[in-house]
């Protein structure tokens, strides 16, 4: 994939994006039911396949993995206390991985495949639109970072559990990556007396990030729904 159709890709989410948050509140919600839909049927009959084949590397893990599901099951049963959580989540994965889809598709066209980019592009692509388009219809509570970070902690005990359980050596998998301090281990081979110290500064410097980025998310979900939910309101009642 040239990085002239990343970027053509990425300018054609956003415009997409930009257009559905202009419509109809019935119809924003089909939208997002059916991104529900196509995430855990797609994505539970790819992951059973592959796990009933004796592949259990395939189980997800990966954030945007567990996201998958999470947001097709949220929204497919209304699932409230999650709202909060599988929206900042699929909209970090989503605009993420776009963002940086430019820059590496060519990479990951050469490691995976074409078919597998492009799946994966798609998928992403959904989150984020996804995302989007429940922060018109969904006025986030006060408690939205909170809960982002409770979730996000047993969603990391989970990941640390299959960790324990299944061996994916062979998988290069970003979470573990992160969890296992892979880029300050030459700092703590360099100074080993203050490894242990070295990695708890990591994680904390890790955390106050993903703070942060709940945070400005929350900010980003408040600025959307007070521009296209309250205005529609406005425009209602005017022509009352």
């Amino acid at each position: 994939m040239s990085i002239w159709f990343a970027l053509t890709w990425l300018v054609s989410i956003n415009v997409l994006a930009f257009v559905l948050l202009k419509s109809r509140p019935m119809i924003i919600k089909s939208i997002i039911i059916t991104i529900s839909l196509v995430l855990v049927i797609y994505k539970t009959t790819e992951y059973v396949l592959q796990i009933a084949s004796g592949n259990l590397s395939k189980i997800p893990v990966e954030f945007s993995a567990v996201t998958y599901i999470l947001f097709g099951l949220t929204f497919l049963f209304s699932i409230k206390a999650l709202k909060p959580f599988v929206t900042f989540a699929a909209f970090l994965s989503g605009f993420g991985y776009l963002i940086v889809f430019p820059f590496i598709s060519d990479f990951l066209v050469t490691t995976n495949g074409f078919e597998t980019t492009l799946v994966a592009l798609v998928s992403h692509s959904l989150l984020y639109l996804g995302s989007l388009l429940v922060m018109k219809l969904e006025l986030l509570p006060a408690s939205t970072r909170k809960l982002i970070m409770i979730w996000t902690l047993l969603v990391v005990i989970y990941q640390i559990g299959m960790g324990f359980i299944i061996q994916f050596e062979n998988e290069f998998l970003f979470i573990y990556i992160v969890l296992e301090g892979k880029a300050i281990i030459g700092l703590q081979e360099a100074l080993p007396g203050i490894a242990v110290i070295i990695y708890i500064i990591y994680f904390i410097g890790i955390w106050t990030i993903y703070f942060f980025l709940a945070s400005l998310f929350y900010l980003i979900s408040q600025k959307i729904y007070h521009r296209y939910s309250i205005k529609e309101l406005h425009q209602i009642k005017s022509t009352k």
